[in-house]
């Protein structure tokens, strides 16, 4: 049997998984070819793409006008799961997106918690004042749907851009976003399948884009894996080379 539904009911052999699905984040610092990865879904034969910009630089690719896939530039940390249900499941659904990125997810995260911030200290009067335990799991909670939507109900491969500091900078970035980017890692390794490390290395005085495993749910991405000026199309065919996992 197939399909969604026999008699009306819902048929649970529709929900098998999809092999040939990827959830992706991608970590580093500034230039390392996170967005460049990210929008090669575009030419990975998955559909149509739908990135989601909170940084608004996607208009620096080529292509993200329309002609090659659909960047929507988040303008405020509360429009973004307002547009992620238009693309699953309201309007959006006409552009018949087969694949979504997010970038980035430290920049949603930090104005999602600067909005916060300053609500509290507006109400409380006090400049110096701090979200309560429940405020920051209030905030949790809503981070954590956003990433279920996009990762989880969406079916789709995603890839979730992480900005972090580069090399030597990591302490100075985190003392100035405080207690923000330490807690970005620990939300998003959750709802992926595989996180890498971007990095760029010169290989023969040519620079070269080093994506390395850090944290990995699937066989074909051990950690330790290096890829090299790796597209989604590449990294998605791992997938049927790797060995199939024994059941215990």
């Amino acid at each position: 049997m197939s399909g969604r539904t026999v008699g009306g009911r819902i048929n649970p052999l529709s929900r098998r998984p999809r092999q040939q699905r990827l959830v992706v984040a991608v970590r580093g610092a500034a230039g390392t070819g996170k967005s460049h990865f990210a929008a090669s879904m575009a030419d990975a034969g998955l559909g149509r793409l739908c990135y989601f910009d909170v940084e608004r630089k996607a208009r620096l690719l080529p292509g993200s006008d329309g002609a090659r896939f659909d960047a929507i530039e988040i303008q405020h940390p509360d429009e973004l799961p307002e547009f992620i249900e238009w693309a699953l499941d309201g309007e959006g659904r006409e552009q018949g997106y087969g694949c979504y990125v997010l970038d980035s997810w430290a920049m949603y995260f930090g104005r999602k918690h600067r909005d916060t911030l300053l609500a509290v200290r507006e109400r409380t009067g006090d400049p110096t004042a701090q979200p309560s335990a429940d405020e920051l799991a209030a905030d949790q909670m809503v981070l954590q749907e956003v990433l279920r939507r996009l990762c989880v109900d969406s079916g789709a491969c995603v890839v979730i851009i992480d900005q972090i500091g580069a090399k030597g900078r990591e302490d100075r970035e985190e003392n100035e976003l405080g207690r923000v980017l330490p807690l970005t890692t620990g939300g998003l390794e959750y709802f992926v399948d595989v996180m890498m490390e971007a990095s760029v290395r010169l290989d023969d005085l040519r620079p070269v884009r080093v994506f390395r495993v850090v944290k990995s749910n699937s066989a074909a991405f051990p950690i330790g894996l290096e890829l090299r000026d790796p597209t989604f199309a590449q990294a998605l065919a791992r997938l049927g080379e790797a060995p199939r996992r024994a059941c215990p």
